[in-house]
């Protein structure tokens, strides 16, 4: 059948009528909170749709005892009144359950209406089997479940952004009968969408998989499998990303792509010529030419990306018989995609010829569909039923991504779920050998063959300095290396060579082998693998189950003990507490004798499997394991081995060279700990694996300098060891001109930031009067989510009284989407902590006003900064003055980089720290920031001073 012939067949079937969907009734509740046994309904509404049209309706309010919490009002708009004289659950379950008859219940995450009426339905029925809300066989569908599944690659799936991607007019957001008509709409529209999302294979197996589950949706992907069994699986368009066999191409000098109607000029609509943006693009070029290191503070606007870019590319291509490749490394993820998905398709559209460019992540980011597909096979042996469920959204876009890149997709959340995903991801042991190439599915084997044959390729920190033999070694291809975002890789770094042991770890890698509670493991496949096997083999597998059984409950004993013992030695039990120990100090000997039995067991059982192991890997003929096990199983040894490593360094606690430290917390079910161990310095690290290995280096970002000099950045990352004469340093001056862009105020009259209610109260306070007399978009940058928190709350009814936006993090959502809100308003207000420091682009209205709460020391007394400064003090250096004031120094720097992103922005700053005009130290912090810092005496002063600025200097 040809694909033509194949639409009008499928156009000719109502997909309604023959998934069961002819007739649904979408629902939706309100409720005054998330937990079904001591929360609310306060709102039922109800959709009927036929055949994919709304007919009838059911909306209804619900009495409740208790006066709402104003947060539930704001969201939904229901008052109090709204509810007086309003019917009970009991009075309104006749017309509600006639109303839904038999018809398939939908819903937007419906198991949590579900739950909440099956919870009222038992508080008014006298046995679970009189509850008319348990709704037993009858048929559901998940709109989130099945955008999930058939449209992975969206990034979110809440009912508004679902109605964003579909078009779905969503009028009165968290009104029952309005979601609920939504959520009906966006069903049918998905129906509608569904003969080109789906195909026979695709939806064989999607059924197959949830078969094994008693999901209410069965009946729709067993229907679905019938119906969609002639529809042929989509050619996947060509990734132009992938191929790099670019052939070699002339091309221009450095200086003719940045001067005036140059190049770039020439051929991109927003390029415009800067001087700073071509002097920069030289020092790039003169490092690799020279085989030197070089350090370039770019700042804002200097357009630093194709500054090194280009001159990158140039060197590439210099000397065609020479196998050339930069790396380029950087810390966000946004400025990777920027790179590689904006800026180096801007030079191959002024070039008009291909770039050879590849990104590069590590191993844990790729699948591997060989093991998918075995998972999918054996998945009533190895998963449970919510794992199954979750599992669905990789089915799609496994056959159709070409990278394997799991961050293409938003359907299913690898952090969220790490014990599945590490059965389907590319693994160094079961995916060893031939067995597992990139022609059988293995991505990053097959990401690794791109970049090895690519001119530049796109890293991370984390990456670039834990695999440096893959990209330093020599002699083919020649390297050198660019680091953009500089000023992170320290804590990068850390981050990444940091031990962090969790029970779920251990329990997940026992699970893998043996699972506690079901017939399903890698042993377990290996006893039904081959009836041949000896008995003493079965005997010793079934031993090394038995084992598993006993780890379990010693990890359960430990993990459940351990973190009641930390809270009892906190003042504050109730508050989750981060300690650092010593070896042989009091908290230490705690850890070593809570934790000193699961290591002799853990040991135990290491040396026991892997020995068995290794003798299932020498069997041959008839006893021979099947491949795929026995990489299975080497990897499980794998796994248990470095755990148990990681276990000893933290027991043992001897190496001089990390900090130890735990953290623990009573939880919202169970108390819960976690043990970590990080290096205090990467420096002789970096020296001897990193800058003694590469030809040369750029390093560069807005904030690399402190007090005029590199001289942090230099010791941090061990470059003041490399022969000063390869090191060069340039600071560049900025393009725009900041004194007449942003005013830098400092008010003297704030609190010291140490007295912190009082504090937060005055930083309150002064946002407050801003909120209600300065109509213009408002940064208000914290150190810590309970001041952002506090500021919020004390902010919330003025911001309301004013008619403005007020966004805070966590309360408001993801920081995308926060950020997403801010630039949408000219006078909107944004608190926020950590993640809005650095790393945000706001332009123009929307961000003219920024209040820095407080100076952002590292709190002393965390274990990484607490031992970082105490290595300082012992080679007899002043920790404060060549650590802490640098490290503030430089977030500051960045803090303040939010407000002008552009030659057209205008802004001030306050910085609401008084030490910053009145302590000893705050003469350094000042001589680094981009603009002199005005004291201001009192708020009158510091309100006409911005109302002077805003409607004088800077209009």
């Amino acid at each position: 059948m040809t694909k033509d012939n194949l639409n009008s067949a499928q156009s000719a079937v109502n997909w309604f009528e023959e998934l069961g969907l002819a007739d649904f009734v979408a629902v939706d509740l309100e409720t005054t909170g998330l937990d079904p046994q001591s929360d609310q309904i306060i709102e039922i509404g109800a959709v009927r749709f036929v055949h994919g049209k709304a007919s009838d309706k059911f909306q209804t309010f619900l009495s409740c005892p208790k006066p709402l919490d104003s947060f539930i009002t704001e969201l939904t708009g229901i008052t109090d009144s709204d509810l007086q004289n309003s019917p009970s659950f009991l009075e309104v379950t006749g017309e509600f359950s006639s109303f839904l008859a038999e018809s398939v219940i939908v819903g937007q995450n419906v198991d949590f209406d579900l739950q909440f009426l099956s919870a009222s339905g038992r508080r008014i029925a006298d046995t679970s089997r009189e509850n008319l809300f348990t709704f037993r066989g009858r048929h559901v569908i998940d709109t989130a479940m099945l955008a999930r599944i058939f449209w992975p690659e969206f990034t979110r799936f809440s009912l508004n952004r679902l109605c964003h991607e579909f078009g779905v007019t969503l009028e009165q957001a968290h009104r029952a009968v309005a979601d609920a008509r939504a959520t009906g709409e966006v069903l049918a529209i998905m129906i509608n969408k569904l003969p080109q999302r789906v195909w026979g294979s695709l939806a064989d197996s999607l059924n197959h998989l949830i078969q094994t589950t008693t999901h209410r949706s069965r009946f729709f992907f067993n229907r679905l499998s019938v119906l969609a069994k002639d529809i042929p699986k989509p050619v996947a368009e060509s990734n132009p990303s992938l191929h790099t066999d670019a052939s070699p191409v002339e091309m221009p000098g450095l200086v003719a792509w940045f001067e005036e109607k140059g190049v770039f000029e020439q051929n991109l609509e927003r390029f415009s010529h800067r001087p700073i943006q071509q002097e920069m693009a030289e020092l790039v070029d003169a490092a690799l030419q020279d085989n030197r290191f070089s350090l370039i503070e770019a700042p804002t606007g200097t357009g630093k990306s194709l500054a090194y870019l280009l001159p990158a590319l140039l060197w590439t291509e210099d000397e065609r018989q020479e196998e050339r490749q930069v790396v380029i490394s950087s810390h966000t993820k946004a400025l990777q995609e920027q790179l590689f998905s904006k800026d180096v398709q801007d030079i191959a559209l002024s070039l008009k010829h291909r770039i050879s460019a590849a990104v590069l992540k590590g191993r844990r980011n790729y699948l591997c569909k060989r093991r998918l597909n075995l998972l999918l096979r054996d998945a009533d042996q190895r998963l449970s039923e919510s794992e199954c469920l979750r599992l669905l959204p990789l089915l799609r876009w496994a056959e159709l991504t070409q990278t394997g890149d799991i961050a293409e997709i938003g359907g299913f959340n690898e952090q969220a779920d790490p014990y599945l995903w590490s059965q389907v991801c590319s693994d160094s042991q079961a995916c060893a050998g031939s067995s597992c190439s990139s022609g059988k599915g293995d991505f990053h084997r097959a990401a690794q063959e791109i970049a090895a044959k690519s001119k530049l390729v796109f890293v991370n920190h984390a990456l670039l300095m834990s695999d440096t033999d893959r990209f330093l070694l020599k002699p083919a291809p020649l390297r050198k290396v660019i680091i953009d975002e500089a000023h992170s890789i320290e804590r990068a770094v850390v981050a990444a060579m940091t031990v962090e042991l969790t029970a779920a770890q251990f329990r997940d890698a026992l699970t893998r082998i043996a699972d506690e509670r079901s017939s399903r493991g890698i042993l377990y496949r290996t006893i039904r693998a081959n009836d041949s096997l000896g008995d003493e083999l079965v005997r010793r597998v079934q031993s090394a189950i038995d084992k598993t059984a006993l780890l379990f409950g010693v990890i359960r004993t430990v993990f459940a003990q351990l973190p009641g013992v930390l809270l009892g030695m906190a003042a504050d039990p109730n508050r989750s507490l981060r300690i650092r120990f010593r070896k042989d100090d009091n908290l230490h000997r705690t850890v070593n004798r809570e934790l000193d039995d699961l290591l002799l067991q853990w040991r135990e059982f290491s040396i026991f499997f892997e020995a068995l192991v290794s003798d299932l890997l020498k069997l041959r003929g008839e006893e021979k394991l099947p491949a795929e096990l026995l990489f299975e199983l080497r990897s499980s040894a794998e796994q248990i081995n470095s755990l148990l490593e990681n276990l000893a360094l933290i027991v043992e606690a001897a190496d001089r060279n990390r900090v130890f430290w735990v953290e623990a917390g009573s939880g919202r079910l169970n108390p819960w700990c976690a043990l970590y161990a990080a290096p205090i310095t990467i420096s002789e690290m970096m020296h001897k694996e990193f800058w003694q290995k590469v030809d040369s280096a750029v390093l560069t970002s807005a904030t690399l300098t402190c007090n005029g000099g590199f001289r942090h950045i230099r010791e941090a990352l061990g470059l003041d060891l490399v022969e000063s004469s390869r090191v060069a340093e340039t600071a560049l001056n900025s393009p725009f001109n900041l004194p007449e862009q942003m005013q830098v105020l400092a008010p003297l009259y704030m609190p010291d930031p140490r007295q912190q209610q009082a504090h937060n109260e005055a930083v309150a306070e002064l946002a407050s009067d801003l909120a209600d007399q300065v109509f213009r978009g408002t940064l208000i940058l914290c150190t810590s989510l309970e001041a952002v928190r506090q500021i919020g709350n004390a902010l919330e009814p003025v911001a309301r009284k004013a008619g403005r936006i007020l966004l805070t993090q966590r309360s408001s959502g993801a920081p995308y989407e926060l950020l997403k809100q801010f630039r949408r308003h000219n006078d909107a207000i944004l608190i926020g902590a950590a993640s809005f420091w650095e790393g945000i682009d706001v332009i123009g209205d929307s961000l003219q006003i920024l209040i820095i709460a407080k100076l952002p020391f590292d709190v002393p007394t965390e274990p990484w900064v607490e031992a970082r400064s105490e290595h300082l003090r012992d080679a007899g250096r002043d920790a404060f003055n060549e650590f802490s004031i640098p490290s503030a120094t430089l977030k500051l720097k960045q803090g303040l980089g939010r407000l002008i992103r552009h030659q057209n922005d205008i802004g001030v700053a306050i910085l609401c720290d008084p030490r910053l005009m009145q302590s000893r130290f705050g003469h350094a912090i000042r001589g680094s920031l981009p603009v002199p810092v005005q004291p201001v005496n009192s708020k009158a002063v510091l309100l006409e001073q911005m109302h002077y600025f805003f409607h004088t200097v800077a209009v």
